[in-house]
C-alpha cells in the first residue's frame, strides 16, 4: 500500500457514513420513482434544503446519484442496492453498519481495557429507543443480505453430506434451512433460535413452499439443552460473537447432542482475511468476541471428541470445518 493509498482509505470514512446517511433519511427510496429538485425532496423527507443539498452534491460525487440542473436522480448502482424492494439491496445491511458507527470511535478505548465499553447513553443508534425499535428486525434482514455469497455453496457443503435431519443453532431467518429443504425433500429441520429472529423466520416459512417442514425452536442454546439426535448440527456465523472460552464450550455441547457418526458444520469468517479482521474488531466491540483462528476451531473440535472430517473455503474469506462424531 502506498502512501496515497493509505490517505485514500483513511479518507473514505467519510464516504461511507455520506451514504448511510443517505439510507437513514430516505433519499435513495425517495428517488426511485424519478428526478427530484431539492426543494421538493426536502420537504418530502423533511430535511434542511441546504444539508441535503449538500449531501446530494456527495452521493453524486460518489457516482450514487446523477445532477441535472437542480434535479438529482438515481445512478445505476444505487437504483439496484439502495432501493428498498430491488433484488439487490443493501440498505438493511447499511442501516446496521451505521449503529456500529459510534461504538467504532471507542476502538482505541477498547483495545486498552480489553472490553467492550457498557456506556452508550451517549449513542443515539443504541440508546434511543425510537431508533432501538428498528434495530432487531433490521438485524435480521441485514444478516441475510450480508450472508447472500455464501448461501448457495454453504447448502451445496451441508447437501453433500446427505443427512437425515438438521440442526441449525442461530440460523436467523431460517433462509439456509429453507434452502436445503428444496434440495432434500426427506429431511426434516429445526431452527433454534431467540424469538425476534423467529417472528423473521414465520414469515420466510409463510412464503415458502417447504416452509412446513421446518421446525422452529425458541431457546438458547448456551442455556438451554440442546436438541438431540439430528446427524448434522449447524454453526454459521455464530461462535465470531462469543469469546474463545463461550465457543469452545458450545461446540462441545452441540458435539454432544450430535447423532453417533453425525457432523457437527461451523462456517465462519476467516480471520486472516481482510474481511475476517475487520470483523473481528466489529465483535470485539459489539460482543467481546471476535472472528476465531481456524486452528484454535479445530482445537477445540478435537476436544470434543470429533474427527477432523475437512475443511476449506466457501469463499476467499469465508471458511469451513466439518467435525464427525465416531459412531
Amino acid at each position: 500500500m502506498t502512501p496515497a493509498d493509505l490517505h485514500r482509505l483513511s479518507f473514505d470514512f467519510r464516504a461511507a457514513r455520506a451514504v448511510y446517511a443517505g439510507v437513514e433519511l430516505g433519499i435513495f427510496e425517495a428517488l426511485a420513482a424519478g428526478p427530484v429538485d431539492v426543494k421538493t425532496l426536502s420537504e418530502r423527507l423533511p430535511a434542511d434544503p441546504r444539508g441535503l443539498r449538500v449531501l446530494l452534491d456527495a452521493l453524486t460525487a460518489l457516482d450514487l446519484l446523477l445532477r441535472n440542473d437542480d434535479h438529482y436522480s438515481l445512478g445505476d448502482s444505487a437504483a439496484v442496492a439502495l432501493v428498498p424492494d430491488s433484488e439487490g439491496y443493501l440498505g438493511n445491511l447499511f442501516l446496521h453498519d451505521l449503529w456500529h458507527w459510534t461504538s467504532w470511535a471507542g476502538l482505541d478505548a477498547v483495545v486498552r481495557d480489553g472490553a467492550p465499553q457498557p456506556d452508550r447513553q451517549h449513542d443515539r443508534h443504541l440508546s434511543d429507543p425510537a431508533v432501538l425499535t428498528r434495530f432487531l428486525p433490521n438485524f435480521n434482514l441485514a444478516m441475510e443480505q450480508s450472508g447472500r455469497e455464501f448461501l448457495t455453496p454453504l447448502a451445496d457443503l451441508i447437501a453433500d453430506l446427505e443427512p437425515e435431519s438438521i440442526l441449525d443453532l442461530g440460523g436467523g431467518g431460517g433462509v439456509l434451512l429453507l434452502e436445503l429443504l428444496e434440495r432434500l425433500p426427506r429431511v426434516r429441520a429445526v431452527l433454534v433460535e431467540h424469538g425476534f429472529a423467529l417472528e423473521h423466520a414465520r414469515k420466510n416459512i409463510d412464503a415458502h413452499p417447504e416452509g412446513k417442514r421446518l421446525e422452529l425452536l425458541d431457546l438458547d442454546f448456551e442455556q438451554n439443552e440442546i436438541p438431540s439426535g439430528h446427524d448434522v448440527i449447524v454453526l454459521s456465523r455464530v461462535i465470531m460473537g462469543f469469546t474463545a472460552e463461550r465457543a469452545a464450550l458450545v461446540l462441545k455441547r452441540a458435539a454432544e447432542q450430535l447423532a453417533p457418526g453425525g457432523a457437527l458444520v461451523v462456517a465462519d469468517f476467516d480471520s486472516t482475511s481482510r474481511v475476517g479482521a475487520l470483523l473481528s474488531l466489529d465483535m470485539l466491540l459489539n460482543t467481546g468476541g471476535g472472528v476465531h483462528d481456524g486452528r484454535l476451531i479445530l482445537d477445540w473440535m478435537g476436544q470434543a471428541g470429533l474427527e477432523d472430517e475437512s475443511r476449506g473455503h466457501l469463499l476467499p474469506y469465508f471458511g469451513f470445518w466439518i467435525g464427525r462424531k465416531l459412531p
